[in-house]
């Protein structure tokens, strides 16, 4: 059976192992070509959403951090295997980039003659600011762009 000891035991271990989950900073990770770009020393970047499959109102994304662009090779929000990511619409690639670590800056529509083309501005959040902070006793991530002091 269960003692009231017991009891109190589990709960300060499961309320060291949330605070101590709380305390540590977003992990994140947005790769462009299999490419963790985070790991770079980035601190800016586009996103040019594109149609996805055909028939389909997903949307595949473009990432233009300032690498050298071979030939006409895209640059696609790609999972950890390179395998291109297909976001349900263009918000949903704006959340992707706010849930990790990255701070929605501007857009832009580029007219062209041919087609219209949208860009999406971000800027990393520095790492200070992705740590937890106390505000009012309660925990509150700033990794996803939304919270303001």
């Amino acid at each position: 059976m269960n003692s009231p000891g017991l009891r109190r035991n589990r709960l300060i271990l499961i309320t060291f192992f949330l605070m101590l989950s709380a305390s540590l900073p977003c992990i994140s990770q947005v790769y462009v070509e299999g490419v963790n770009i985070n790991d770079l020393p980035v601190t800016f970047v586009h996103l040019n959403p594109g149609p996805g499959p055909w028939l389909d109102t997903r949307v595949y994304v473009r990432a233009n951090y300032g690498q050298v662009e071979p030939g006409l090779k895209n640059f696609w929000i790609t999972d950890e295997y390179g395998k291109r990511v297909l976001f349900n619409s263009e918000v949903d690639a704006l959340n992707h980039m706010a849930s990790n670590g990255w701070k929605y800056l501007e857009s832009m529509i580029l007219p062209d003659e041919d087609f219209t083309e949208k860009i999406y501005v971000f800027e990393r959040i520095p790492d200070e600011e992705k740590l937890v902070s106390k505000v009012r006793g309660s925990i509150t991530h700033k990794c996803f762009g939304f919270i303001k002091e």
